[in-house]
C-alpha cells in the first residue's frame, strides 16, 4: 500500500507548477485542487509538513464534500510514509484533532 502511495505522489508531482499552485492558494485557501497538486508536489521533494499543512487547513475550516476530498487526499499522502515517520505521526494526529 506504502509503495503504491508514493508512487501516485510521484507521478501526480510531475504535472503542473507548483510556483503556480501556490499563487492560488494565496488567493483561495481553499482551493482543493491547488492544495492537494502542491502537496503532491512538496511531498514528493521531500518536504512532508509543508506538503500536508494546506490539506489540513482545508479539513480544519471546510465542510462536506470538500473536507472529505482532503481528508482522503492527506490519509494518501500519509499512506506514502512509513507508519512510524514522526512527520506522518504529527499529521495523523493533527488530522484527527480537526475531525473530532
Amino acid at each position: 500500500r506504502m509503495a503504491l502511495a508514493r508512487v501516485r505522489v510521484a507521478l501526480r508531482s510531475e504535472e503542473g507548477d507548483p510556483e503556480e499552485f501556490t499563487r492560488r492558494l494565496e488567493s483561495d485557501p481553499l482551493d482543493l485542487e491547488a492544495a492537494s497538486s502542491l502537496a503532491d508536489h512538496l511531498l514528493a521533494r521531500g518536504d512532508a509538513e509543508a506538503a500536508f499543512r494546506p490539506l489540513l487547513h482545508i479539513v480544519t475550516v471546510a465542510d462536506g464534500d470538500t473536507r472529505d476530498a482532503a481528508r482522503r487526499r492527506l490519509v494518501e499522502l500519509l499512506d506514502s510514509l512509513p507508519p512510524d515517520d514522526a512527520r506522518a505521526m504529527a499529521a495523523r494526529r493533527a488530522l484527527s484533532r480537526a475531525l473530532f
